[in-house]
Parts: structure tokens; sequence; C-alpha cells
């Protein structure tokens, strides 16, 4: 299963993590913005991410 969202001009972890929010509110609007930073590096480590120049994917 793959994950989308749009960068919306985001360039660091903490700004697609903000983006991230802000999309998927039903998912992650309940936890901090910590929590969910924490989740986009764990995603970046495992290579489950890629950032293109529009959107961030991530694969779960």
């Amino acid at each position: 299963m793959e994950i989308r969202f749009k960068k919306n001009g985001a360039a660091t972890i903490r700004e697609m993590a903000n983006e991230f929010k802000k999309q998927f509110p039903q998912w992650w609007g309940h936890q901090t913005i910590g929590t969910v930073i924490h989740h986009l590096i764990d995603f970046k480590k495992s290579n489950s991410m890629i950032i293109t120049k529009d959107e961030v994917i991530l694969y779960i």
C-alpha cells in the first residue's frame, strides 16, 4: 500500500510532517508533530519514502 501527499513547497522533514498532518487529519491529526517527524524519519531510513518534486510517497 502507498500513501501519497503533496509537498506544497515543504523542503524539510518537519515541513513535510506538517503537510502530512494537514492532509490526513483523520490518521495523524491527533499526534504531536514530533511523533509524525519520527515516523517520517523511520520511513526514510527504511527506504520506504520517495520524495519527488511535487509529492511524497510512503510505502507501508
